[in-house]
């Protein structure tokens, strides 16, 4: 997990955001997603949440970057069902390889 102490992008126009860098070694993964995919609710209102976006992540750990993104998206769909959600749904999936 990479932390960071800032507000997400967009909040606040004047917020002065640091830089850091880092690099991805053999089979790690580097996850860019919105709240709305932890935060999309079912019928139930229940959240899909965090731990299980990790658990299908981890679950995953084969597949390629697409096949993962693919995988988080029908579990997803499958969650909501028809329930209306309010925000967007965006996820980035980038997986290094071993050489």
């Amino acid at each position: 997990m990479l932390k960071a102490n800032n507000l997400p992008l967009g909040i606040e126009l004047g917020e002065d955001y640091k830089s850091a860098s880092t690099r991805l070694g053999p089979h790690d993964l580097l996850v860019i997603y919105t709240d709305g995919i932890t935060e999309a609710r079912n019928e139930e209102g229940e959240e899909f949440g965090q731990d299980r976006l990790l658990s299908l992540l981890e679950g995953a750990r084969d597949a390629t970057s697409e096949l993962m993104l693919a995988n988080v998206m029908r579990h997803l769909d499958t969650f909501v069902g028809p329930a209306l959600q309010h925000d967007d749904l965006t996820c980035l999936i980038v997986y290094r390889r071993p050489a």
